[in-house]
């Protein structure tokens, strides 16, 4: 999950991972139309810049509305969600020290691929393109973060 904080100055960060749950619902009358509550921990990831160190992680619930193939058993989907997030940036850098946490609105773009295992259980490639916007540090100065995320998952349905 390559990810940046831009704060003046592009920082790059290292590779992390992601753990989330979601609840859905797809909407009977419109099986190509989904809706999803999901929350997901950012892992730390540390900054991968010379001249900085610290780490950044978050906390993030969305609203997702999912846009998908409903017919047979492999359904790619498109979608959209709007949310908050919790960010909490530790780093030292040409400009100071930073030691803080904040929340901000969150919005994602999502584009993937379910495949039916059973009735029950499917199994679930993704890309996800998410961005927040911080004020890390007493400045109260803009951070936004931009995250890349490819993620694989499992799913039960009820």
């Amino acid at each position: 999950m390559p990810d940046d904080l831009e704060n003046g100055a592009d920082i790059s960060l290292d590779n992390s991972w992601a753990l989330g749950v979601k609840g859905g619902y797809i909407v009977p009358t419109f099986k190509w139309l989904a809706v999803e509550l999901e929350f997901a921990y950012l892992a730390e990831q540390d900054l991968d810049q010379a001249g900085y160190a610290g780490d950044f992680s978050a906390n993030n619930l969305m609203l997702n509305f999912i846009f998908r193939y409903p017919d047979g058993r492999i359904h790619p989907y498109i979608g959209g969600g709007i949310g908050w997030s919790w960010g909490e940036l530790n780093a030292t850098g040409p400009g100071g020290t930073v030691d803080d946490t904040d929340n901000a609105l969150a919005w994602q773009l999502l584009l993937g691929v379910t495949f039916e295992i059973t009735p029950s259980w499917s199994a679930e490639l993704s890309y996800r393109y998410m961005q927040a916007e911080y004020e890390f540090g007493g400045g109260g100065s803009d951070t936004t973060s931009t995250n890349h995320m490819f993620l694989i998952g499992a799913n039960f349905h009820f």
